[in-house]
């Protein structure tokens, strides 16, 4: 990629707060970390500056189309950012393992996920308070 990525909020910017399962402590730990300049892309697709009017208390109690994306949503980073379809799935498998955002799956095959629609992605509970603190 030779090209500059497009500006992201700045909110993106920050440490993020999260929660990992540690193997050789056998529970949950606490984590920071970033993002990197792909993930930011695919992060900024959320409207972080609605969330930064909320408190952590107000976590998902809006309207659930101001919290989700789906594959459709993002498949658009493909061609702005000239990356490929595997390595926008990487980049969404990366956020998924930092915490950052949960995903449900709609299904396994193409078929299935015709029938159920697409995977649904949003933002962490942990990713949201750190974003708008």
């Amino acid at each position: 990629m030779t090209t500059t990525l497009p500006t992201t909020h700045s909110a993106l910017n920050k440490t993020i707060n999260g929660l990992e399962y540690s193997k050789q402590l056998e529970k949950c730990v606490k984590t920071t970390y970033t993002f990197t300049e792909l993930e930011k892309q695919v992060m900024d697709l959320f409207p972080i500056d609605f969330y930064q009017e909320l408190e952590a208390s107000d976590f998902g109690i809006d309207d659930p189309s101001e919290w989700l994306l789906d594959w459709d949503e993002v498949q658009p980073l493909i061609k702005a950012l000239n990356i490929t379809q595997n390595q926008l799935k990487g980049v969404i498998s990366s956020l998924s393992k930092k915490g950052a955002i949960e995903i449900e799956e709609r299904g396994e095959t193409k078929q299935e996920k015709k029938m159920f629609g697409e995977d649904l992605y949003w933002i962490s509970s942990r990713c949201f308070e750190s974003l708008i603190s």
